[in-house]
């Protein structure tokens, strides 16, 4: 890693990391859009230059971190639920089960994007 540079995107509450590398420069933006229906986190990822190898691992903890989600994978992403809550993550590259993680492997080129989203919902109406 040669660099990394943080800044919200003026006017906005959109945070945007900067990850410069010897393959490449990604940008990701994380936010949690205003007016959502439920709670949902969306990242987006984007290749500024050249190619940068990209892994993203996700540990969901539930209920203040005291349960461990039973995760199970969709043709769109996966679906994590424990007690009365649940979470879809969508996105088809991620692969559920390396040590209680959910963990996905993938390349982000100049001019690309990935999109990633993680949205909470009560777990009956699964």
């Amino acid at each position: 890693m040669r660099a990394v540079r943080r800044r919200y995107r003026p006017g906005t509450l959109i945070l945007e990391t900067e990850f410069e590398t010897a393959d490449g420069v990604v940008v990701l933006s994380d936010c949690m859009p205003i007016g959502a229906a439920a709670p949902v986190l969306v990242r987006m990822v984007e290749g500024t230059r050249g190619a940068v190898p990209m892994r993203i691992e996700l540990a969901i903890r539930l209920d203040f971190g005291s349960r461990i989600p039973w995760v199970r994978r969709q043709t769109t992403g996966s679906r994590a639920i424990g007690g009365p809550d649940a979470l879809p993550a969508a996105d088809a590259r991620r692969r559920p089960g390396e040590d209680f993680r959910t963990v996905g492997d993938f390349t982000v080129a100049a001019g690309e994007s990935r999109p990633f989203t993680l949205a909470w919902y009560p777990s009956q109406r699964a």
